[in-house]
C-alpha cells in the first residue's frame, strides 16, 4: 500500500486510477473515522465536517 503522502501527490497529478485501499488509508491520514459499514458502503466522520462522507 502506498503513503498516504504518495496517494494525495497521485491525486493531485490528475490520475483517475486509485484503489479503494490507497483511498482509505488517505482518509484515515486526514483524520476521517470510520464510522459505520452497511453492505458496501462506508460513512465516514471528521471532527470539522458538519456532514459524514458515504464511500
Amino acid at each position: 500500500m502506498a503513503q498516504p503522502h504518495k496517494t494525495l501527490e497521485k491525486l493531485l497529478a490528475g490520475t483517475k486510477t486509485l484503489r479503494f485501499a490507497e483511498f482509505e488509508a488517505l482518509l484515515d491520514a486526514c483524520g476521517f473515522e470510520l464510522k459505520r459499514t452497511r453492505g458496501s458502503h462506508r460513512i465516514y466522520t471528521h471532527p470539522r465536517a458538519d456532514r459524514p462522507l458515504r464511500a
